[in-house]
């Protein structure tokens, strides 16, 4: 797991955490140590191989925190549009402006758009089906547009175009940053006074996941809209705080795509790929045709939502080199509590003292517990 003494961040992932005189033996196994103001980890890597981390000072520690890295909650879109102005001739542009599709910055845009030309007696059916079939298309051939949306769907009971997002992965260098996503439909309409208008958006309607899920301790205005049992639905009167009636709302959309969901162990193994062997396996190239690449804890995503232990340091030459040099030690661990415990335990013969605060709640998603170090 830990390659280069050199390295500024060290990633663990921990199956069990050990404490006391309990025996390290499988792959996973994490046993914190402290001796007086030395603090470090054993740990048990994937070949069954049991090393250490750094040898910390205490008084070295600027930082301990725990956090939670949010999973993936991906979005559907529903666009419709409105054709009450449209005449003859007139176009339907619909736009996509794309920002974060690669995680280089707010600042990359990718930017595209596709017509519909609007007859006498179409229908706002008819512009989203054709709008569905060059999407569907365009999906096939260009990457980037792929990237974002998994499939259009034109679904005539509702008269929405839906645009699914497509599952995304996770880079261990740089992360994974939601898509900025701007969708409009916009169209050279005319007013009723025959004057033309210069491509006024005609869409009603976006993003489905701006729409709260349904919670029985709400409360909920007339013209209020939420998501339940998979479908989107408006609230025709105001709603107590209560069950749901069905009686005082009515379904805007029933057959909403499912959208993509998963924990957060892809985002822990993808770290472990990149600190633990994509970079190891740099250096243990070089050496070919001697070659040994690293295995791993955590290969793929499982069921488990993982908490992320990360204590932040300084190492401290002396003499003429006398620089500090800061340096994080990473673990991950699906139990909150046991993870604690590699900064706070006390067992017979067994003690850790990095913090006098107690482990408290575990820390929602995208949050972190910061605690106080007792150095």
């Amino acid at each position: 797991m830990v390659f280069s003494e050199n390295q500024v961040r060290n990633f663990y992932v921990a199956k069990a955490i050990k404490v006391g005189s309990a025996s390290m033996s499988a792959a996973g196994d994490v046993k914190a140590h402290q001796k007086g103001d030395k603090y470090w980890l054993e740990c048990v890597d994937a070949n069954g191989k049991t090393i250490t981390s750094d040898i910390i000072r205490v008084k070295n520690i600027k930082d301990i925190r725990i956090s939670k890295p949010e999973g993936f909650n991906g979005r559907v879109w529903a666009i419709t549009v409105d054709t009450t102005n449209l005449t003859s001739g007139s176009t339907c542009m619909l736009y996509f402006d794309l920002g974060n599709v690669f995680g280089f910055g707010e600042g990359e845009k990718f930017y595209y758009s596709y017509p519909v030309y609007f007859k006498t007696g179409m229908t706002a059916g008819d512009i989203l089906q054709k709008f569905e079939d060059i999407i569907s298309n365009v999906l096939k051939y260009n990457k980037v547009m792929a990237s974002v949306f998994e499939s259009a769907t034109y679904d005539g009971t509702d008269s929405a175009l839906y645009l699914k997002e497509a599952d995304q992965d996770y880079d261990g260098l740089l992360g994974y940053y939601p898509h900025n996503v701007n969708v409009k439909i916009s169209a050279n309409a005319v007013d009723a006074n025959g004057a033309v208008l210069d491509y006024a958006e005609i869409v009603t309607d976006k993003e489905i996941a701006n729409y709260p899920t349904f919670s029985a301790t709400d409360a909920y205005a007339a013209g209020d809209r939420v998501i339940y049992s998979s479908a989107a639905y408006e609230f025709t009167s105001a709603h107590s705080a209560g069950a749901w009636t069905g009686s005082d709302a009515t379904a805007i959309y029933s057959n909403i795509p499912t959208a993509h969901s998963k924990n957060n162990s892809y985002k822990v193994a993808a770290m472990e790929r990149f600190f633990s062997k994509v970079r190891a396996d740099l250096y243990g190239y070089m050496g070919y045709p001697d070659v040994n690449p690293s295995t791993m804890i955590l290969p793929t995503a499982d069921t488990n939502s993982y908490y992320i232990l990360d204590i932040k340091y300084y190492t401290q030459l002396s003499g003429v080199n006398n620089q500090n040099s800061e340096k994080e030690m990473s673990i991950a661990c699906s139990n909150f509590s046991n993870l604690f415990k590699l900064v706070k335990d006390s067992t017979s013969g067994y003690e850790v003292t990095l913090t006098t605060d107690n482990a408290g709640n575990a820390p929602a998603d995208n949050k972190s517990v910061v605690y106080s170090v007792n150095n």
